[in-house]
């Protein structure tokens, strides 16, 4: 809407997600992994993503000590941040609001 209302064209490279607030802020998603996999898969040079925290998964930890005579373990699931731009070869930057975003959006 934005790109045309002021005449301009939108950049077929660049990749987003997220909600558009009614404050204009851009909010948070699930799936990021797998959405910035389907961008790279399309051609994106960039993937614009809402500021948050995200967790790309989780690893297991696995703690055992044997209490008398028997093997007792304790299983944990650990947050896992994955650096999508590393293992994509993907420009991923967050963005805050959708003035951000429209600047790498349009051309």
């Amino acid at each position: 809407t934005i790109a045309a209302l002021e005449n301009r064209t939108i950049n077929q490279s660049v990749f987003i997600t997220g909600t558009i607030e009614n404050n204009g802020t851009i909010g948070p998603v699930g799936g990021i992994g797998e959405k910035a996999q389907a961008a790279k898969q399309n051609n994106a040079t960039l993937f614009l993503i809402p500021e948050a925290d995200y967790t790309i998964g989780y690893d297991e930890v696995k703690k055992c000590r044997k209490i008398a005579g028997f093997l007792y373990c304790q299983i944990s699931y650990v947050p896992k941040n994955l650096d999508l731009s590393g293992v994509l070869n993907l420009n991923v930057r967050e963005v805050k609001n959708i003035e951000e975003a429209v600047d790498y959006l349009l051309i």
